[in-house]
């Protein structure tokens, strides 16, 4: 059984990650104390942490940043309007098997080829793989045996991971689903187990650490029993002026050290302001953290003399979002 980590093996070095994970994804994430105890009381008690907060306060990049910290793969499922529950157990294939079971309709039952096997047309889905990743390997190593040609790739994971350590699941924008779903996820996350309907009843067991984040945007009230299954923790961006600029500059830093003209940096982050207190006066949305890290991520990939004139050029397209 894995060992449970400690309180302070959630605290980063100088409460920063900065890692380039892939050739096309960098890491950089500056953490706040309670970000990193909250996250590992979760851990803890085996229960989801709820993120609430408004757009680009970094809810989503938390959870990349604790996984990388932690040595763990993330798997992300982004809620959409008509994502029901089962979509985060598995997806089932019905369109597929009805058209292979046309190609073997004159059959009789008895002749009828495995193939057709609902299993065959099943695919794990990210509270699956987050709750039992070697039993999906297991599986999938089965049927390689059987002369099957499984389709089904394993999520990204970090070099010298082994199923068993622990992963980081995030379910992001709950708050865009029907409530019905996340009241649906009591049992499962209380219980650590779901159940496969289309499997017999299958019960799949949580046979890993898992850390759940869960975050909202509050667009839509969550069920109360669910935020009672949840610890809840609420990323604010500074109310005070010269705190909120600092705070911007400081996590611009940490992504594009050298890149930008250092001046840029607290120029940018007062247009992201201005232009925050504008959208808010006219109930539109109000650019954050996200349209900032943009503004500097195309300066970055212009010399330091053009950027000033650039800025002045693209700011508006950035960050004024209806």
């Amino acid at each position: 059984m894995t060992q449970k980590l400690s309180l302070h093996d959630f605290y980063p070095e100088n409460l920063r990650v900065n890692k380039e994970i892939s050739e096309n994804r960098n890491v950089a994430y500056i953490f706040e104390e309670d970000m990193c105890n909250a996250l590992w009381a979760a851990y803890a008690n085996d229960r989801p942490l709820l993120l609430r907060g408004d757009p680009g306060t970094g809810k989503s990049e938390l959870a990349f940043a604790i996984a990388v910290h932690l040595g763990w793969p993330l798997i992300k499922k982004v809620i959409q309007g008509n994502t029901e529950l089962d979509d985060l157990f598995y997806r089932f294939d019905a369109v597929q098997r009805l058209a292979d079971a046309q190609l073997y309709c004159g059959l009789e039952p008895a002749e009828k080829p495995e193939q057709l096997d609902v299993k065959n047309y099943i695919t794990p889905g990210p509270i699956w793989w987050a709750f039992d990743w070697q039993g999906i390997v297991d599986d999938l190593e089965k049927q390689k045996l059987e002369e099957e040609n499984p389709t089904v790739n394993p999520p990204a994971s970090p070099s010298g991971w082994q199923p068993g350590d622990g992963c980081v699941l995030l379910i992001d924008e709950i708050d865009k689903a029907d409530p019905d779903l996340p009241n649906g996820l009591l049992e499962t996350f209380g219980n650590r187990c779901f159940e496969v309907r289309l499997l017999d009843g299958r019960i799949i067991h949580a046979s890993q650490p898992v850390l759940t984040i869960i975050t909202t945007n509050e667009e839509r009230e969550l069920p109360l029993p669910f935020r009672r299954r949840c610890l809840e923790l609420e990323l604010k961006l500074e109310s005070d002026e010269k705190k909120r600029i600092n705070w911007l500059v400081e996590r611009g830093k940490l992504h594009y050290a050298g890149d930008i003209e250092p001046d840029i940096y607290e120029e940018a982050a007062n247009l992201v302001w201005e232009e925050r207190i504008q959208a808010k006066e006219q109930n539109r949305y109000q650019p954050g953290l996200a349209e900032y890290l943009d503004l500097l991520g195309s300066l970055s990939r212009a010399p330091t003399q053009e950027q000033q004139d650039i800025l002045d050029k693209i700011s508006k397209f950035v960050l004024k979002k209806s």
